[in-house]
């Protein structure tokens, strides 16, 4: 359903599943390594690994904030699509602090990741503000709780879901989970004090773990994510521009006309 928006464009209810991912321990490392870029190597990796399992499974990365990710996945498989994001997520993680551990005198294990997932059909979808700057974003109450349920992926139990996913959830999920538990919003806002059912998730166990054999995984020194119908001029210039120095990995999701 279009729901109007400022400058004259529409954006879009309709259901969609939402990711946030953090990283656990960032603060400390940050405090522990005193070298800029060294902790500038470290995030890149981690962000390019997320952008990058984001993109394999169909999703948009709307926002990196610090070490956080908030993705966007939408049509059939939504939740799917999300939850196979996580469980890469977490693969790609543990590789990526076994490399940090080669370059560092510092015991990196207290460093981990935590993701929150929840699926909702009244969110809305797009832009905001106008040619001097604009946003392409996702509001309605499962972005807030997703944003809250990422708090709670901690101590080992790394991926949380809200009850709407787990149900939306298929066989080819081929995950495990723990619940339903009671999770109760403490955070300041409009859902603070509502309870809700969540399960923590993890790679079912009889499933078959591919692990990518070293050098086999694509890695980039640029991720150009864009959105707008027919693509951007301007990344595609860029990619061109650079293409002979850099591994470039250009996203471009073609929005229909009318929307964005």
């Amino acid at each position: 359903m279009p729901v109007p928006t400022g400058a004259g464009r529409t954006a879009i209810r309709e259901k969609f599943s939402v990711m946030f991912a953090d990283m656990r321990g960032f603060s400390q490392l940050c405090n522990m390594v005193t070298v800029p870029a060294k902790i500038q190597g470290i995030l890149s990796d981690y962000v390019l690994m997320l952008a990058s399992v984001v993109v394999r499974n169909d999703g948009i990365v709307n926002k990196v904030m610090g070490d956080g990710m908030m993705a966007i996945f939408r049509g059939d498989g939504a939740a799917d699509k999300a939850v196979h994001s996580a469980l890469e997520a977490v693969d790609g993680f543990a590789r990526l602090r076994d490399g940090w551990k080669g370059v560092s005198r510092f015991n990196l294990d207290f460093l981990d990741i935590g993701v929150g997932i929840t699926t909702d059909d009244e969110m809305i979808l797009g832009t905001i503000g106008d040619d001097r700057f604009r946003d392409f974003t996702v509001i309605g109450p499962g972005v807030n709780l997703a944003a809250s349920l990422v708090k709670s992926a901690r101590d080992g139990k790394r991926i949380v879901c809200d009850n709407a996913t787990h149900q939306a959830l298929t066989p080819r999920a081929d995950t495990d989970a723990e619940g339903p538990i009671q999770f109760r919003v403490e955070k300041a806002g409009p859902l603070m004090g509502v309870t809700y059912d969540v399960y923590y998730l993890k790679r079912h166990e009889a499933a078959v773990a591919v692990k990518a054999e070293p050098g086999v995984e694509e890695e980039y020194d640029i991720f150009f994510s864009y959105r707008r119908e027919g693509g951007s001029d301007a990344a595609r210039g860029l990619q061109q521009a650079l293409k002979d120095d850099y591994r470039i990995f250009l996203d471009v999701d073609r929005m229909p006309s009318g929307h964005f």
